[in-house]
């Protein structure tokens, strides 16, 4: 069996789905299935051309309109991977309620309302043109899909795709991280925090909270990697705070040097306040052997399993988690054991693409 694993990430660029791309193709390998990777940011028309002819399934990470056109010309089944929330993040809890087509005309209603005071201008209605465009292909496209795919039960549930949707937890080959995570797990009270640097995804909350343990009388390390337009205030904070020497910002680092300082902490924070489709790092942290706490938004929940819950942006339950862990480094080893055993078993295969693949290509089997 061949699969075409496009996906919109440049060369150059550190993302989640390049991260899954990368993850998804040594699985789907190790199964004995055919693949080929197709960057449509920067391939030619005729790579697509060659990469769709060439496969038996197209499995699509975007909502690339000429791929997916000229893998329905081909005949070729078509797998849509939602990554993100379909609708953007512009919704809220009172938009929970909405149906799928109650979602478009919002979201529709969403964009409109950015233009408050310029909407016939002509470069605003070119802008929400090219937005009605988009959300138009991106329905048309979900409809007429052979199958779709989401991370997360949270996903399938905050779309409201009307249509089948299957929930495939996001895959990784757990022997590329055989180099890290034989390394001895910390004795110290130390934490990271992986992302990007934005108000949502609650670095304050974080460091908040590390503050309140740090009154508590207990020694404390936070490594902060990641960069965004909250680093200087991040930064202040954590001076004001009185935690400029317990705090390490390291900004933007590439993925095996992210993984040499994550694998220096006990324990890796999510306090995203915000619906994160499902974290990869989360996994990538089990595989690791390394504890979990996370925020209760989106399908975080899901990917943390055993590991701690807290109610973002609730600063003091954080605390309460982290100074459990910090106090008894024996709980947080046995959560990463339990952690790294419930990622294995749910992340460490590619047996639910290939099932689907072969369901959707059986004669290519």
């Amino acid at each position: 069996m061949k699969v075409l694993l496009q996906h919109p990430v440049r060369p150059d660029e550190i993302s989640g789905v390049g991260t899954f791309i990368r993850n998804t193709r040594d699985l789907l390998v190790r199964s004995g299935v055919e693949v080929r990777t197709l960057a449509t940011k920067t391939a030619s028309r005729e790579e697509i051309k060659d990469g769709v002819a060439w496969a038996d399934v197209v499995h699509l990470s975007s909502n690339h309109g000429r791929t997916f056109l000229l893998a329905k010309l081909s005949g070729k089944p078509i797998v849509l991977h939602y990554h993100y929330p379909f609708w953007g993040t512009w919704k809220t809890e009172q938009h929970r309620a909405l149906n799928f087509w109650q979602c478009w005309t919002a979201s529709l209603r969403f964009y409109w309302g950015q233009g408050k005071g310029r909407r016939f201008d002509l470069k605003y209605l070119e802008y929400f043109g090219a937005h009605v465009g988009r959300s138009l292909l991106r329905v048309l496209m979900c409809a007429t899909a052979d199958a779709r795919v989401t991370p997360s039960t949270f996903m399938r549930e905050d779309t409201k795709i009307p249509w089948p949707v299957e929930v495939i937890p996001l895959g990784l080959d757990f022997t590329s991280m055989d180099r890290w995570s034989n390394k001895p797990f910390p004795r110290t009270a130390s934490f990271c925090f992986i992302g990007r640097i934005t108000p949502v995804k609650g670095l304050s909350c974080l460091l908040e909270a590390a503050a309140l343990v740090k009154q508590q009388g207990i020694a404390l390390h936070l490594d902060v990697i990641g960069e965004g337009d909250d680093l200087e205030a991040s930064k202040k904070l954590a001076k004001t705070l009185g935690l400029e020497s317990d705090v390490t910002f390291h900004g933007r680092l590439e993925w095996e040097k992210a993984l040499d300082v994550l694998t220096d902490c006990a324990v890796l924070v999510i306090p995203s306040n915000y619906d994160e489709a499902a974290g990869y790092v989360v996994t990538e942290a089990y595989a690791l052997k390394r504890a979990v706490i996370g925020s209760h938004r989106g399908g975080i929940p899901e990917q943390v399993g055993p590991g701690l819950i807290f109610q973002a942006p609730d600063h003091h339950q954080l605390a309460e988690h982290m100074a459990r862990l910090a106090r008894d480094p024996k709980l947080a080893e046995e959560l990463a054991d339990k952690g790294y055993h419930f990622a294995l078993q749910r992340c460490g295969h590619a047996n639910d693409y290939v099932a689907l693949y072969r369901r959707l290509a059986p004669e290519t089997a």
